[in-house]
């Protein structure tokens, strides 16, 4: 899969769990819908980290911090830390809705297993820099459905108020 098709899904799957979570507005009480959107999440992000990828002939890692952004004109490079942070959004965010103990650190715990495992089987290169980006996705989920929790009946009820 190219990776313009990689982005475009892991925008449509944040797109996705950000919709469900922000029109359904039962939908942070449905213990039920919140799992379901767990279990979808973690599901893509597994896809995505590790089946969807070629197995190759030699193990790689790069262990210095912030070594993406030495190469940030390099557009490939951009869209690499943008679909990192998109793909793990959702699952931050599901975790959130779950009401998961510690969702970004749960993330960053994630993160680091699919670079293992991506290191371990070959698949690409394992980078520190993902596990960083994937955290901040994670985190972004978690302030997005905070926001979405705490504002959205806000705008309503002044929507309400305004009618």
């Amino acid at each position: 899969m190219s990776a313009a098709n990689q982005i475009r899904l892991t925008t449509l799957l944040a797109l996705l769990v950000a919709l469900a979570c922000c029109t359904l507005p039962a939908a942070f009480h449905k213990r039920w819908l919140n799992r379901v959107l767990l279990v979808f999440s973690a599901a893509c992000v597994l896809y995505f980290t590790v089946f969807a990828k070629v197995p190759g002939s030699s193990r790689t890692y790069n262990l210095l911090l912030f070594w993406n952004y030495r190469r940030w004109s390099q557009v490939e490079v951009r869209h690499e830390i943008i679909q990192n942070m998109l793909l793990f959004m959702p699952l931050g965010a599901s975790m959130r809705a779950v009401r998961a103990r510690y969702p970004v650190g749960i993330a960053a715990v994630t993160s680091a297993a699919v670079e293992l495992c991506q290191y371990l089987f070959g698949l690409g290169l394992a980078e520190l820099d993902d596990v960083v980006h994937n955290t901040l996705g994670a985190a972004l989920g978690v302030l997005v459905l905070w926001a979405a929790e705490h504002y959205v009946p806000l705008l309503r009820e002044k929507l309400r108020k305004q009618k």
